[in-house]
Order: structure tokens, then sequence, then C-alpha cells
């Protein structure tokens, strides 16, 4: 059926009459609580008449209805579109559950925090019951695992270069579209970079946005300013449509090597790897030199995460200190589950366990190359909360030490009586096994930060524990 809400605030004949089933989970709903009525209790639409009370849940967009609960008594209620079919479970647009836009949920997230203390929504949301549904869950979560929220507001949407400080505007950046999303404010202001935990990515950047971050952010050594302009150089010509496509054509696999490389792939690289890519450029023409020296300081891990922190909070990017995130705030499509932590300690905690993903790839549609820089694990840290977050970045960190130090100590020790090509083969072993055995615990220290009733229950058994001190 089509929606009982009338566009006019006074007519409500088409909705006369229908039963709804009341959901005190939202705003609305906790308002209707507070009268005595629980979850499930069954409504009525009315026409407009004497009322005993009235509800207004503030909008800067209002419909006005009139429901009466399963005693009689009648409510004017005045509230946005979506607060009212988020709260009666049968005020739907035909009955079909309709997709949510993660480009567009913010705002329902924000609009959500927002009723729940009376204040004003903002535009821009999907405003449908399935969006609304959802964004009363996310919140839920959110208050249940971190408090109350008493606002929240948009900061994305401002895209004018004028946002941008000089050294991405000399790269010709032009968008200056922030990296926070959203704020949401407890006792002070949290600037989110909002992500949805199915598919999320931090950045893609292009050759002239890549080279601004490498000058922007590795300039406070000497050493850092003596390769910052030279990695930028090979990084804009490399990666820009007019070489790209021909480097790839020349070098199997160009996209792997360039990366490895230059620290764009999670792979180290071989000094085959190097003098290949060094043989490329001459054979092209191109004017710009690679080293290993330069390698080694790509590669490096302090490099890298550098580099990392800058492409997802871009500090050094925007002229305004509130379009770079404080926090980061994931949510989840199904389950409505939050992840809500500082971004510094979010991506120092990632970067210790390894949980990036990047790489260099094509744009498509012959634009040149672009770096994709992607969580691993942020589907695991969902299901956790901060304390047992901390647990499980402590429980990986001890394990690939000790597995480090069992290698070096002992086994990668008797290599070196070995020959040549046996000592290849075995530390290749060695490697794979490491990696996997590192993966295999990432998982089992996820289960084991959860306790062990959340073992159990994964894999359906009983257990009875014993303890011998």
């Amino acid at each position: 059926m089509a929606s009982i809400i009338s566009k006019r605030d006074t007519d409500y004949k088409a909705g006369t009459g229908v039963k709804v089933g009341l959901k005190t989970g939202t705003a609305l709903g906790k308002r209707l609580e507070e009268f005595g009525y629980k979850d499930g209790d069954q409504f009525e639409i009315e026409k407009p008449t004497k009322t005993n009370n009235t509800i207004t849940i503030s909008s800067k967009k209002s419909e006005t209805i009139h429901m009466s609960g399963p005693d009689g008594y009648i409510f004017k209620i005045v509230a946005s579109k979506s607060a009212i079919e988020s709260t009666f479970s049968n005020i739907r647009g035909g009955g079909t559950k309709k997709a949510v836009d993660a480009t567009k949920f913010e705002v329902d997230i924000i609009n959500e925090i927002q009723r729940r203390n009376n204040k004003s929504e903002f535009p821009g949301a999907n405003d449908n019951p399935t969006a609304s549904d959802l964004a009363a869950r996310v919140v839920d979560n959110l208050e249940s695992k971190y408090g109350k929220f008493k606002e929240a507001f948009p900061v994305s949407g401002d895209n004018k270069p004028s946002n941008l400080t000089d050294v991405y505007r000399e790269f010709g950046v032009r968008s200056g579209e922030p990296k926070t999303d959203f704020a949401i404010k407890k006792g002070r202001v949290s600037y989110c970079s909002v992500k949805k935990k199915e598919g999320a990515q931090y950045a893609s950047a292009q050759h002239n946005e890549l080279s601004a971050v490498i000058q922007a952010t590795l300039r406070d050594t000497p050493r850092q300013k003596k390769f910052a302009k030279r990695v930028a150089s090979i990084v804009k010509q490399t990666m820009a449509k007019e070489n790209f496509y021909d480097l790839r054509s020349k070098i199997d696999d160009f996209d792997k090597v360039i990366g490895r490389v230059l620290g764009f792939n999670p792979s180290k690289p071989s000094s085959e790897d190097i003098k290949a890519i060094q043989e490329l450029f001459d054979e092209s023409g191109l004017d710009v030199q690679i080293s290993n020296e330069i390698s080694n300081f790509m590669t490096s891990a302090e490099t890298q995460k550098i580099l990392f922190t800058e492409l997802i909070t871009g500090k050094n990017r925007f002229t305004k200190k509130e379009f770079s995130p404080t926090h980061m705030f994931a949510w989840g499509g199904t389950d409505g589950d939050v992840y809500y932590a500082d971004i510094f300690q979010h991506i120092d905690d990632l970067f210790k366990k390894g949980g990036f993903k990047f790489r260099i790839s094509d744009r498509g549609t012959g634009r040149g190359g672009a770096f994709r820089l992607e969580p691993k694990y942020l589907k695991e840290n969902f299901q956790m909360n901060k304390e047992e977050f901390h647990m499980y970045s402590e429980l990986v960190e001890e394990f690939d030490y000790e597995m480090d130090q069992m290698l070096n100590e002992s086994i990668r020790g008797r290599l070196k009586s070995f020959g040549s090509a046996a000592k290849d083969k075995v530390k290749k072993a060695l490697d794979f096994l490491v990696k996997a055995a590192k993966k295999v615990f990432s998982f089992v220290a996820v289960l084991i930060s959860k306790g062990m009733g959340k073992l159990a229950n994964i894999f359906g058994f009983r257990f009875e524990a014993r303890y011998a001190i």
C-alpha cells in the first residue's frame, strides 16, 4: 500500500483506521514507552480530532499524524516521515524492503542521534523505513558500547579546492572533500571517518594525490626530504596515464613489481625487481632513477605508516582542522554493529598486525594507475569491544614476535650450512609457513579475545575448564 502519511499535515483520510504495530527502539517509540506502551502494541490511525497528548520530535521537515493506543488514548504526533515510519511497523510504502544507499546512510545515523535528543534533522538521508530501522540499531549499539551521544552533524560535502593546503594544490589535486564524514558529540566533539564494514576502502589515490602525500609528509628529516622529491617524481611519471599503460605492456605484472619497489605492495622487492624497473625506465626514456636506497626507504615500516596515516586522515591536506577525522566509525550493514575508535590508535593497532591491504592498480577507462588502501580485519574488529580489541592486538603482536625470534635464533641460523639453492627453497618454505601460522593465529586470537564462552558458541561444544597453579 502507499504510505498513509499525507503530503498535507491535516489530511489523513487515506490512512484512517489502519492498524499498526509499535516499535519502541526509536526516539518516538521511547516517548510512547513512557506512557506504558510496550513493543508490538497495536495503534490505529485516527482522523484529526481532540487529542489527549501531543508528542513532538524536532525536525526541519515535520509531518503530523493522529494515533490511538490500545487503550483508546489519542496522540497528536509531530515528527519527520522517517521517524514515524520507523516507529510504526505497518506504515511502509508498499511493504517492500528498500535498499540502503551507503553513501547516504551516514545522514540516517546523524538524524537518529538528533531525534533521540529532540534536535533538528538534516537533509540527504535515505529516509526510508529500512534505513531508519538500521540506523536505530546502529545508534542502539553505539550507545550500549560507548554511552549516550548528545548531537551529530554532517561535515562532508564541501569539496572546494580552497580547502586544500598549498602542497596539494601545487600537485594539481582539485578535490577539497573532507576526510571527515560526520561529527558526533558526547563530552567533546569526535570528527569521524565513516565506513561500512562490508567492502570498506580507506583511500584510492591517483598519481598527483599520491605525489602530494609523499611531499606533504616526508619532510621531517634530511633523509626524508632527500628522497621525497625523487619518489614523488617517479610516482607521477609511472602512474600517469601517458606512461602507465606503455610501461605495463613491457613487463609482466608491472603493477606488482613497481608496487614492491616503491613500498606500495605488501611484498618486499628483490634486487631483480629494482634492476628490471630501472631498465624499463631507461628503455622508455623516462628521466627518473630508482635505487636500492630509495626502495629500502619506501618499504620501511616507518615510511609506510606515515603515508598510510596521511592517506586515511588527510592531516596535512586541509586548511580546516575539522576536515581531518579524529575517530574511525564503522557500521554493519546487516546487524547494525558499530566499531568506534581513536583514528590514530586504530591505524597503529592495524599497522602492528599487518592489517592493511594495499596495491597499485588500473583506475580503469584509460585513466592511469592508482594506489588503493583497504583494511584486512575491519569485520573482525566489529565483533570486539575496546578491551577485546586491545587483547587481540597484544596477542597477535606477541605471537608475531615469538615466531620471528624462534626462526632467527634457531632454524634460520642452521641455513648457513646449506647450499645456495637449498637455502633459497627452505627460506621460501619457511616464509610461507610463517605467514600461514600468523593468519591462523589471527583467527584464534579473535576467539581468545572474545572468551571461551564465545568459542563454545561458535563451534557448538560444551567444555569444562580446569586450572592448576
